[in-house]
């Protein structure tokens, strides 16, 4: 619910300005945002392009409605100027370094306005974060996602291959976050729009080495993207391989269920 909540809002560029400077105190930027420290923190600075971690606990009219703090694990994650956040959570974000934890008030001029969002959030409301905290914050690199769509448009598949493989051999990648949850989205879409030649071969050059993240994912769209193009057997086996891996999870066992289930209808026509 939280990433609905935070990415229904286009950011825009903003003066970061700070009114007040003591840190004991709530601290007015010239935008209207209001914000004070619970801990400071010693860590990198928050730039654009930094991938960063969240902790959140959100507050509306004095009550939380919704806290990452309940559950083990449970981040908020986003890279900075680009992921479409509300402009008062990125402005704070651009004022903090990992190991902030901060109170910020944000008017609903950098908020949601008069559309408010969904039930949680009513129109013209104050979004409040008794505890806004910055866990982690990366180096800040590129969107691998937005260069690959880039070398699409000029090139098609061939030319987005080309260019992800230039990357992988010269090293360039090491530039782009390799976080495989920012992927996501593009392997998403690809899938929608039923490409999935273009799905497998873009997945084939993922290095597994260098991508972090749930390398399952990858697995998942790839099968599908073998199974869709008439290979059942090879997607089954694909599928098998990865359970051997994986015995304890369910939703692989299910897809060879499907995946035999398939196969075996399209061999009755």
């Amino acid at each position: 619910m939280m990433k609905k909540i935070l990415l229904t809002a286009v950011f825009a560029a903003m003066t970061l300005g700070i009114i007040s400077c003591d840190s004991d105190k709530m601290m007015q930027t010239e935008s209207g945002l209001q914000y004070k420290y619970n801990k400071k923190g010693e860590g990198r600075k928050v730039e654009k392009g930094s991938f960063v971690k969240t902790k959140l606990s959100l507050m509306i009219e004095d009550s939380v409605v919704w806290t990452s703090y309940s559950a083990p694990d449970s981040l908020f994650s986003f890279v900075v100027g680009y992921s479409g956040v509300i402009q008062g959570f990125e402005e704070m974000a651009l004022l903090m370094r990992e190991g902030d934890d901060v109170y910020v008030a944000i008017p609903d001029s950098l908020a949601y306005g008069d559309q408010g969002a969904g039930d949680v959030i009513p129109p013209n409301a104050t979004v409040v974060y008794d505890r806004y905290e910055m866990v982690s914050v990366s180096e800040p690199k590129l969107i691998l996602s937005d260069s690959l769509i880039g070398a699409y448009q000029k090139g098609g598949d061939e030319g987005m291959f080309a260019f992800f493989d230039q990357l992988n051999e010269t090293g360039e990648i090491n530039k782009y976050h390799t976080e495989l949850q920012l992927m996501e989205p593009l392997l998403s879409q690809i899938f929608q729009s039923q490409q999935m030649a273009t799905l497998e071969g873009l997945i084939e050059r993922f290095d597994t080495e260098i991508w972090v993240g749930d390398q399952n994912m990858l697995s998942y769209y790839s099968i599908v993207a073998v199974q869709a193009q008439g290979r059942s057997e090879e997607a089954i086996a694909m599928a098998k391989d990865l359970l051997a891996n994986n015995p304890e999870e369910e939703w692989v066992q299910n897809l060879i269920g499907q995946l035999e289930a398939q196969k075996a209808q399209a061999e009755q026509q």
